[in-house]
């Protein structure tokens, strides 16, 4: 969430906007050019780029998803 939020700071896209090829061009463009915060700069080294889609697309998906609530015993 902190990289979305991140990306949308940068102009590279808007916060909840699908995730594409492009924005990640242009992520990579800006962490090259030393543009990102350390956080996003170690989340780039340590994920694959085939992962960036469905990170933002899927997993950002289910999490900005009304969560069910949780039945306490």
């Amino acid at each position: 969430m902190e990289v979305d939020y991140e990306m949308e700071r940068l102009g590279i896209k808007k916060y909840g906007e699908r995730f594409t090829d492009e924005h990640y061009q242009k992520l990579v463009e800006y962490d090259k050019e030393g543009k990102l915060f350390m956080n996003t700069h170690e989340f780039m080294k340590t994920t694959k780029p085939e992962y960036f889609k469905q990170i933002f697309n899927e997993i950002a998906a289910n999490e900005s998803a009304d969560p069910k609530p949780i039945k306490q015993v």
